[in-house]
C-alpha cells in the first residue's frame, strides 16, 4: 500500500510540475539567429540610408531628406529585406528540416518592418518630425548634422551586435546561464548577463558613445551651430547632448529587439534608468515643443491650451505659461 501511495504522489507532482524550459535544437537555434541576423541587416541599410539622406541634404545634392528616407534609391534596403524572407525560408519553413522555435522569433516580415520603422523614428528622434526643416545648406551646421547621424547610427549597430552575440552564445550554452526562453534571452538586452548590451564587456558601446561626444566637441561647438535648431527633437534641451542621443538609440534598438524576438524587456527603464515614458512600448517619447503634451512632460508650450499651461489644480494658486523647455516654475501665490 504504501508504495503505491509514493508511485501515485510522484506521477500526481509530475503532472503538475511545470515543464522546465529546455535547450533550442540546433535547427531551432538556426532559425532564431537567422531571424535576427536578417532583421538587423535591413536595420543596418535602413540606418545608411538614413544618414546618406541628412548628408546629402546638407550638400544640397537632394530636394527633400524626408523623401529620401523611403525611397531607397539604390535598392539596398529592399535587397536586405528579400534576403532576410529568403533566409527565413532556408531556416524556419523548410519542412522537415526545420523546426519552429519555442521563443525567440517572429518571422522575417516582422524583422522587415521593424528593423526600418525603427531607425525612421530614430531619425525623426533626433531632428525633429521634419528633417527637410531642421537640415542645414550651411558648410559647419550641416557638417555637424551629418556627422552624428553617422555616429548614432554606429551605436545602433554596436549595439545589435552585441545583443546577436550574446544571444548566439547563451542559446549555444557557451555563456551561462543557458538561454532556454525569452525572459533569459531579454537579458542579453537589459542584462545582468555578462555579455549583454547594457554591461558592453568588451566596451565598444562606449567606444561608441565616446565617438559621438568627441565629433560634436569637434564638429558642432562652432559659433554658429545652436544645437537646439540643428537638433529640434528629442534631444533639443539636452544637458548632455551625447548620452541623449545615446537613450533614443537604447529605447529605439530595444524595442526593435523586442518587436523581433517577442520579448517583453523594459524598454522605459532600459533608455535612461528611469521609468519616465521616455520609451513607451508605443515608441513616441516626449518631444518637448512638438505640440502635444506627453510622457512625463508637465506642458509643452507649443500645445493647445490647456495643455501649454501649468495648472495647479487647487484653490489659492495662478495659471502660469508652460515655460520653454516643457517645465513649469512655481506659481505665483494668489491671495482669494
Amino acid at each position: 500500500m504504501t508504495s503505491r501511495l509514493t508511485i501515485l504522489f510522484l506521477a500526481l507532482a509530475l503532472v503538475s510540475t511545470p515543464a522546465l524550459a529546455q535547450e533550442q535544437s540546433k535547427a531551432q537555434q538556426g532559425c532564431i539567429n537567422q531571424l535576427n541576423k536578417g532583421g538587423s541587416k535591413v536595420a543596418a541599410a535602413q540606418g545608411k540610408e538614413n544618414a546618406g539622406c541628412v548628408k546629402n541634404k546638407t550638400k544640397s545634392k537632394i530636394p527633400s531628406a524626408e523623401a529620401c528616407l523611403t525611397a531607397d534609391s539604390k535598392g539596398k534596403v529592399q535587397k536586405a529585406k528579400d534576403a532576410n524572407t529568403a533566409g527565413e525560408g532556408k531556416k524556419c519553413t523548410c519542412g522537415a528540416k526545420c523546426e519552429t522555435p519555442d521563443f525567440g522569433a517572429t518571422n522575417a516580415a516582422t524583422g522587415n518592418t521593424q528593423g526600418v520603422q525603427q531607425e525612421l523614428d530614430l531619425a525623426h528622434d533626433i531632428f525633429g518630425s521634419n528633417l527637410d526643416g531642421a537640415l542645414s545648406t550651411d558648410k559647419v551646421i550641416g557638417g555637424c548634422q551629418a556627422t552624428v547621424a553617422k555616429d548614432y547610427e554606429k551605436i545602433a549597430a554596436t549595439k545589435i551586435k552585441q545583443f546577436l552575440g550574446c544571444k548566439k552564445s547563451g542559446l549555444k550554452g557557451k555563456t551561462l546561464p543557458l538561454i532556454a526562453d525569452a525572459t533569459e534571452l531579454a537579458k542579453c538586452i537589459t542584462g545582468p548577463r555578462a555579455d549583454s548590451i547594457a554591461q558592453d564587456p568588451k566596451g565598444k558601446i562606449a567606444g561608441a558613445i565616446q565617438k559621438l561626444a568627441d565629433d560634436v566637441g569637434k564638429k558642432c561647438t562652432t559659433p554658429g551651430v545652436n544645437m537646439a535648431q540643428a537638433f529640434p527633437g528629442a534631444c533639443a534641451s539636452a544637458g548632455n547632448f551625447a548620452q541623449c542621443v545615446d537613450q533614443r538609440v537604447e529605447c529605439r534598438v530595444c524595442l526593435m529587439l523586442n518587436a523581433m524576438d517577442n520579448l517583453s524587456a523594459d524598454c522605459d527603464l532600459f533608455d535612461d534608468g528611469t521609468a519616465n515614458n521616455s520609451c513607451p512600448p508605443g515608441g513616441q517619447p516626449a518631444v518637448c515643443g512638438d505640440g502635444q503634451k506627453t510622457g512625463s512632460e508637465p506642458c509643452d508650450p507649443s500645445a493647445p491650451s490647456p495643455d501649454n499651461e501649468c495648472l495647479e489644480g487647487r484653490p489659492g494658486t495662478s495659471l502660469r505659461t508652460c515655460n520653454s523647455d516643457c517645465t513649469c516654475t512655481c506659481p505665483t501665490r494668489v491671495e482669494w
